[in-house]
């Protein structure tokens, strides 16, 4: 099982505790199955060989981000922020029989909506820890799926989710460029 990701993000303040900002995220999963034998009694016996799974997937989005100091803190500080999003990703399972490959290749297509609120600590002025989680969310979603280069088939999906997510945990370190009028003079 291998998985990687990495998201950098701008964000310019428009005015205090507001900024606007891009986002870029890139992901890429997989896994490779060589033998895994599965019995459940004497009934029901399965083997899996040789499977394989793949998926790449690429976002950017459009960020509004609103920042509420705790107890009049100049370190620490929720925020909220809503975010625009557009996807692409690909994703590939396959397997290998009698030296043929044989498997399911997916373009994937998506747009969302979505509120993810969060903590920030500035360890600096120009440094921050920072923890987020996704509450709220609408999502559109079109999968093109194409099996041994014959079948095509397609799946659109609205999803509209209002909970915490516990799989979009995000930790993250932000540094700030101060600009302009904000830069501090020796």
């Amino acid at each position: 099982l291998q998985s990687f990701g990495i998201a950098p993000s701008l964000s310019y303040f428009i005015r205090d505790n507001l900024s606007l900002g891009l986002r870029f995220d890139y992901d890429k999963s997989g896994f490779n199955l060589d033998n895994l034998d599965l019995s459940l009694g004497d009934l029901m016996t399965m083997n899996v060989s040789d499977m394989n799974y793949v998926k790449q997937s690429y976002s950017g989005s459009v960020t509004l981000r609103n920042y509420m100091p705790i107890a009049d803190s100049k370190r620490f500080a929720m925020f909220a922020e809503l975010r625009a999003t557009g996807a692409y990703a690909q994703s590939e399972s396959y397997t290998f029989e009698d030296g043929r490959k044989y498997g399911t290749y997916q373009d994937i297509y998506k747009g969302a909506l979505s509120v993810v609120p969060g903590i920030c600590c500035f360890v600096t002025n120009e440094a921050a820890l920072e923890v987020s989680v996704g509450v709220l969310g609408f999502t559109h979603q079109k999968t093109v799926q194409k099996t041994n280069q014959v079948e095509v088939s397609q799946m659109v999906q609205n999803n509209a989710s209002f909970q915490i997510n516990l799989f979009s945990i995000n930790m993250g370190v932000y540094i700030y460029i101060q600009t302009g009028n904000n830069k501090k003079r020796k």
